[in-house]
């Protein structure tokens, strides 16, 4: 068992183009990670802290594979849980740094995490990269932008023989604050939600490159993803392209596994 505790202190500098000018943004991050990786029973706990000047926010992620033969086919299961321990009057004037239903894309990481190739992307192919992050949806929906707590569930099985495609399914619960501007005061009103979905995956590269397409979910996410673009079958697919850990002879290995 393998046991790390990772401290990160990280400046974020950004631009404020209605002002014209630039502002930097703090953050501690405070990692606790326990690693088995034992052959049938490979697992990880990931405890996570955040802090800035206007927010402090946990989560923990559990990740288990459970393998069904020696071909690499089995069950994959994470489960996710996060909630904001103090926000303060000035939250949510700067950066985003809500939990999402959805899988960050590029303007979301504002830590800068991952490497996305249309970071700034709104629309095209380059814009549906996605990161496996918070409650890990693969369908685009504004839904789920969670400012007080995000529980999520994610399984993602093989299929027999030497079919490609996976079978995935997914399952979250939130709550956030609703606001209500008026000329006299802002009325906050806090709601819960939950949220499901299923579909199928191909995973051209194991664990760099994964194409999903969800194929149902419940009403919130349909009537959100309508509103929000032209409901449009391929607008739906999204992908995941985790380049810091390509190794190219590795990749080689795995394609298609």
């Amino acid at each position: 068992l393998k046991k790390d505790l990772i401290f990160r202190h990280v400046i974020i500098d950004y631009e404020l183009p209605q002002f014209f000018a630039f502002k930097s943004s703090n953050f501690n991050v405070l990692n606790f990670v326990l690693t088995n990786s034992h052959v049938l029973k490979p697992w990880t706990l990931n405890a996570e802290v955040q802090q800035s000047k206007t927010f402090v926010k946990s989560s923990i992620t559990y990740d288990r594979f459970i393998p069904y033969d020696k071909r690499k086919k089995g069950l994959s299961l994470r489960a996710f849980g996060g909630a904001f321990l103090y926000k303060s009057n000035e939250f949510g004037q700067n950066l985003d740094v809500r939990f999402r239903l959805s899988g960050q894309n590029g303007p979301q990481d504002y830590l800068y995490d991952n490497i996305y190739l249309g970071r700034q992307e709104s629309t095209g192919v380059l814009s549906r990269q996605m990161t496996i992050s918070d409650a890990a949806f693969t369908l685009p929906t504004y839904l789920g932008q969670a400012d007080i707590f995000m529980t999520a569930l994610n399984l993602k099985t093989s299929l027999p023989s030497k079919i490609p495609f996976k079978l995935y399914a997914n399952w979250a619960y939130f709550a956030y604050n609703e606001y209500a501007y008026t000329f006299i005061d802002v009325k906050k009103t806090t709601k819960t939600d939950f949220a499901a979905e299923a579909g199928v995956s191909l995973p051209l590269i194991s664990n760099n490159f994964e194409i999903f397409f969800p194929l149902v979910y419940t009403k919130n996410l349909g009537d959100a993803f309508k509103f929000s673009s032209s409901n449009l079958f391929e607008q739906r697919i999204r992908f995941t392209l985790n380049i810091k850990l390509f190794n190219p002879m590795g990749a080689i290995r795995n394609l298609g596994s």
